[in-house]
């Protein structure tokens, strides 16, 4: 009994004990459906006792749980001590704003978008806190000052552990603000519109941006260590960034404590005069002169090398990997950038900028950057020579572009594997001695440009041409020492009476006359033949064969296009542009238009007085022939077949959009999968004579389209189809007549008719 009798009492202490430790665990947790507020007054609201209060001093007792903010403070002058205890939201943890003498100390928040947000507000001290699975941001402050955010532990966030924003003469220290999820564009601590402030002692680590200073001047930074895991993605360790022009966003006191990978950052200004050390991670240049950088490993950083309104440096024989610009020139002369391994990097291998003058980037290999190899903008009087510029990631990633600039000479340079292998969308520089090789575009030229000498092989076009709004847009001086796929280029400006040599591999004429372009093979470029303000010259008897255009024409007169073998053309067979007095003639054209969702056999737009007869066109999608905008213009005794429709609606073997006074005669138009002839918008055109045979239908009325006369056609068709209640006249009166054939007429109109559908033979006008 006695031995019953202590067990029972036992068991009831452990009943009572137990009890009372839930009791004390559920205390400890608290679920909130808004926000518990610390009123000016000093209150709380709604009470808690996980809330307690002596006087200034607040602390919190268990864990809250809150379904949106978690405590918004409106006093000044006070702490709010956390003692460990768990804030748990969805939206912000603490919010601070216009708030001034406030510590916030030894809080754990949870899953908040902002853990702490602070907002024109002074001398707040954020102490030992640690904050997790942040949405957004760990610390976010906006306008405030004099405020001390140290040893904090900040793991997770989506855009910045610590975010300062237009706020000035803040601390931030001893800090440790970490990713341990990965991918992304998240910042450790970034600094934007701030001047002056501190950053000291942080530890930050597997950041896409370790530590952004961003159109901010005057911070200082000592004992900084930035890391990045082998998981992190394309990791920026020190970002500078600042307004065009602005050398003040870029003088920040950054000495060599700060490191990357446990490597020194060299942040020199208005240094001269000095080399850099070997152990650096990246180097900074700021108005700076007569440095020295070479054989340096610099990684895992915004900038590789940065040069900014500096002159006369040397950077030689440096392996520059993994950051974004490989080497950047921004304002800054007189540089040497040469035999350097420029790989990898996650934006540019090398970029010049901003009036950057009388540089020479020279013998560098550079390779596997992202978007482009060598970007030169708006800089004058560079050397880029004897560089291997190789591959890029992205698939639309150049080997060299130079936009904006003049007198920049390119020589010798071997450029491989890219979109584009080197773009020039600016004239007044020189292409001399270079190797272009296995890119879908070999050279992007704009106008005013000297090439001599350039080797083009094995590119899926070799020259590209940026379009233009005047023929000057197009001059440029391009001898036939240039190559393409081993045969000549001839680039012709005002030549006369000449005929172009039928070995040329790319032939395109501006304001020349009289020349003769005949027998040429040219396969696979931008046009195979280009004519740009020629007038009374022949291109006959050639072969065409898949190019982006066969010919295109702009602003010429009296050109005769003949006897062509124009096949499989990607985007157009003929395009004539602008133009009058232009014939084409029997050319056989076949399986153009293919590559494209609007290919045209035949396209003209904005010409006059033009001739388009007796071609052979089989399979072309959209339109065999295509005429836009224009006037006057003939389509005659052309034999069209097997054209298909790609989409869109203004499709047909024969599309008259916005044409007038044009003849459609003597055609033969069978077996299309589009209609055989389709009107839109076009007014006082003559449909005559023509064979319209088994098409999707035989002719198409859209939009305002009037006076049209349609007769002495043999149409066997399943429908015409007219989209219009304007008149349109189907017999020309004796002796032509009306039209014959089998066909059914279908009326879609928009007023109520008697008749939708008539079965007729030699019908008169229909009004």
């Amino acid at each position: 009994m006695n031995i019953n009798r202590r067990f029972m009492l036992l068991l009831v202490a452990l009943i009572v004990l137990h009890s009372a430790s839930s009791l004390s665990m559920n205390m400890g947790l608290v679920k909130a459906e808004g926000p518990f507020f610390i009123r000016a007054d000093g209150s709380v609201d709604p009470s808690t006792p996980l809330i307690q209060r002596t006087g200034s001093y607040y602390t919190l007792t268990g864990n809250i749980v809150s379904d949106s903010d978690g405590i918004i403070i409106e006093r000044d002058n006070m702490t709010l001590d956390g003692q460990g205890f768990r804030l748990q939201g969805y939206s912000t943890g603490i919010t601070l704003m216009g708030r001034g003498n406030i510590t916030v100390r030894n809080m754990h928040f949870q899953s908040f978008s902002v853990s702490i947000y602070l907002s024109n507000c002074k001398n707040i001290t954020l102490f030992r806190n640690n904050m997790s699975e942040n949405g957004s941001y760990g610390i976010s402050v906006s306008e405030s000052s004099g405020c001390t955010i140290s040893e904090n532990r900040i793991i997770d966030y989506t855009e910045a552990g610590i975010a300062l924003s237009s706020s000035s003469g803040n601390s931030i220290a001893w800090n440790e603000v970490t990713r341990v999820v990965h991918g992304g564009t998240h910042t450790g601590i970034a600094i934007a519109s701030s001047d002056g402030n501190s950053l000291i002692g942080n530890t930050v680590a597997n950041n896409w941006r370790g530590i952004a200073l961003m159109w901010s001047t005057g911070n200082t930074l000592r004992n900084n260590s930035i890391f990045s895991d082998t998981e992190t993605v394309n990791p920026h360790g020190l970002v500078v960034e600042g307004q065009e022009g602005n050398v003040l966003h870029f003088i920040q006191d950054i000495d060599s404590s700060n490191t990357i990978q446990s490597k020194p950052i060299y942040y020199w200004v208005n240094q001269t005069s000095k080399a850099v050390p070997t152990d650096a991670s990246t180097v900074m240049l700021i108005s700076c002169d007569h440095i020295t950088v070479q054989n340096l490993d610099l990684s895992k950083s915004y900038y590789g090398v940065l040069l900014y309104s500096t002159t006369d440096c040397l950077v030689s024989n440096n392996n520059i990997f993994n950051n974004y610009y490989g080497v950047r020139l921004y304002g800054s002369s007189r540089n040497v950038i040469s035999q350097n391994e420029i790989n990898g990097n996650d934006g540019y291998g090398v970029d010049i900028a901003a009036e950057s003058r009388d540089n020479v980037i020279s013998g560098n290999n550079i390779t596997w950057n992202n978007y482009v190899g060598i970007e030169h903008q708006s800089s004058t009087n560079t050397m880029i020579q004897n560089n291997n510029v190789t591959k890029t990631f992205y698939s639309e990633g150049s080997g060299i572009v130079v936009a904006s600039s003049v007198n920049v000479t390119l020589a010798g340079n071997i450029v491989a594997q890219h979109r584009k292998g080197i773009v020039l969308s600016s004239g007044g520089n020189t292409l001399s001695g270079n190797t272009i090789t296995s890119c879908s575009d070999g050279l992007w030229l704009s106008s005013g440009n000297l090439l001599s000498a350039n080797t083009l092989t094995g590119n899926e076009y070799g020259i590209s041409l940026y379009g233009g709004l005047s023929v000057s847009d197009f001059m440029n001086n391009v001898d036939s020492s240039n190559t393409v796929n081993g045969r000549s280029v001839c680039y012709w400006v005002d030549q006369h009476d000449k005929t172009v040599p039928s070995s040329a591999g790319f032939i395109f004429l501006v304001s020349c006359s009289g020349i003769t372009v005949e027998y040429a093979n040219v396969v696979h470029e931008r046009q195979g033949v280009g004519l740009v303000a020629v007038t009374n010259s022949t291109v006959r008897f050639n072969v065409l064969d898949t190019n982006d255009v066969g010919v295109t024409l702009r602003w010429c007169s009296g050109i005769t296009i003949s006897q062509n073998m124009i096949v499989g053309s990607l985007n157009r067979g003929i395009e004539v542009l602008s133009s009058s007095g232009i014939t084409i003639s029997g050319n056989n054209m076949t399986a153009n238009g293919f590559a494209s969702s609007y290919g045209i056999n035949i396209y003209l737009h904005q010409g006059s007085n033009n001739v388009i007869s007796g071609n052979y066109m089989r399979y072309c999608q959209t339109a065999a022939v295509y005429l836009h905008y224009s006037a006057g213009n003939i389509v005659s005794e052309n034999d069209i077949q097997w054209a298909t429709y790609s989409g869109g609606w203004k499709y047909g073997a024969v599309v008259l959009d916005e044409h007038t006074d044009g003849l459609i005669v003597g055609n033969e138009i069978r077996f299309n999968n589009v209609d055989a002839v389709c009107l839109v918008n076009s007014q006082n055109n003559n449909i005559t004579e023509n064979n319209i045979i088994s098409n999707l239908r035989g002719i198409r009325f859209e939009g305002y389209t009037t006076n049209n006369c349609i007769y002495r056609n043999n149409i066997v068709e399943s429908s015409l189809w007219l989209v219009s209640t304007l008149p349109n006249a189907w017999d020309n009166g004796y002796p032509d007549g009306g039209n014959y054939g089998i066909f059914t007429l279908t009326l879609i109109i928009y007023q109520v008719r008697h008749r939708t559908s008539l079965e007729v033979m030699d019908f008169g006008t229909i009004n």
